[in-house]
């Protein structure tokens, strides 16, 4: 018998891109193959240069052990009136290239499932292209994409098709599941698999007496991270004694601003590489997610299973991986005065942070690899095999 086959359509792909959705699908199509499924990587990505014309030229396939990797270059938005219709949307032919594409996948491969990460434009194209085909969706729902598309008028209704259309619905946290029932009716076809973290052998240890406390803070900067609210934080409840912010990640215009106003006391580093951030977080004081919105935070995840001080807003899965008080301090989004009162508790009450750093470690320990790969197993087994 020969294996069952998945095409798993992402806009992110480890070691392609890096990030939280990266390493989320990494990990979702490592558990795949490893349940014997052959499994088919969808790396969906827009071209600048002058598109190809032919849906073959678009696809470059990359074969590699475990998943095969399929890479399309999508035509560029559609902005020139002499090249579009007055019922043409931008990016029409884009979608339109994807979805075609799918469908020559699947009359060479014969794929049993597709499963989508991102609700739009993955989810909903990978959700109209199944229904097309008979086929199974699986629809992963993993932070910015509910967050971040949901209110925009054009967006709404591929968003609800992507979600109805799913035969299932992973969230990486009860508050997306929350939001996204206010979209469409889930009928009980909703589930939360939170992420995991690997254990590092090494805890956090204080640093005494070695220079200024030093506050961390990365990833890919964008009005969801909610940056410029920890430089306020910082800016009006300064923590005593010298200190200093380490930003490791890509920043945009506002983010660069906001650093800039607390002078020499922040410092930008290149974004770290998945093997670079175990260290760099042991040799921080405390760690600081002042997001607006999450998913499942890797970043905190990792944070808190080296046993780091955490101080994290209550947004997306914070409040399932965290206690406030207990393993780490929870503070409300965009409050920068309650964000800065807590990291001046972390700065001026060493005890809090180490007993906060090991109960963070200890808890961190529940959510091992093992414990994600038999649920996202059990969902292949159940969409595959019913």
């Amino acid at each position: 018998m020969s294996a069952a086959k998945i095409c798993l359509l992402t806009p992110a792909f480890p070691p392609w891109q890096w990030g939280g959705l990266a390493a989320s699908a990494g990990r979702v199509a490592a558990y795949a193959s490893q349940m014997g499924l052959e499994v088919h990587v969808v790396l969906a990505r827009r071209q600048d240069s002058p598109a190809a014309t032919r849906l073959d030229q678009m696809r470059r396939d990359h074969l590699q052990p475990g998943p095969c990797l399929h890479f399309l270059d999508l035509p560029g938005p559609q902005h020139d009136p002499a090249q579009r219709q007055p019922w043409d949307c931008a990016h029409g032919l884009a979608l339109r290239a994807l979805g075609q594409s799918l469908e020559l996948l699947h009359r060479q491969h014969g794929f049993g499932l597709m499963h989508s990460f991102f609700l739009y434009p993955m989810g909903f194209v990978a959700g109209l292209t199944a229904r097309k085909l008979g086929l199974p969706h699986l629809a992963t729902v993993v932070g910015d994409d509910l967050n971040r598309f949901m209110y925009s008028p054009e967006k709404l209704a591929a968003l609800q098709l992507a979600l109805e259309s799913a035969r299932a619905v992973v969230f990486l946290s009860r508050e997306m599941q929350q939001t996204a029932s206010c979209l469409a009716d889930l009928d009980g076809r909703g589930r939360v698999i939170l992420n995991s973290v690997e254990m590092p052998p090494k805890a956090w240890r204080p640093r005494r007496g070695r220079g200024p406390w030093r506050l961390g803070c990365a990833g890919k900067f964008k009005w969801s991270k909610g940056l410029p609210y920890l430089a306020e934080a910082l800016r009006r409840c300064p923590p005593t004694g010298p200190w200093e912010l380490e930003v490791a990640g890509s920043l945009g215009a506002e983010e660069q601003a906001a650093l800039q106003s607390l002078g020499g006391q922040a410092r930008v580093l290149p974004p770290l590489a998945p093997q670079e951030v175990t260290a760099w977080l042991l040799s921080l004081d405390a760690l600081a997610l002042p997001s607006l919105s999450e998913g499942c935070p890797n970043l905190l995840m990792e944070a808190m299973a080296c046993g780091l001080p955490c101080v994290a807003t209550g947004v997306g899965a914070v409040p399932e991986l965290m206690t406030d008080g207990v393993s780490g301090l929870m503070v409300p989004w965009a409050d920068p005065e309650a964000l800065g009162l807590a990291l001046a508790r972390l700065r001026s009450q060493p005890d809090l942070a180490r007993g906060l750093g090991r109960q963070a470690r200890q808890a961190m320990r529940a959510l091992a690899p093992a414990g994600e790969r038999q649920q996202w197993q059990e969902l292949y087994r159940e969409l595959l095999w019913p």
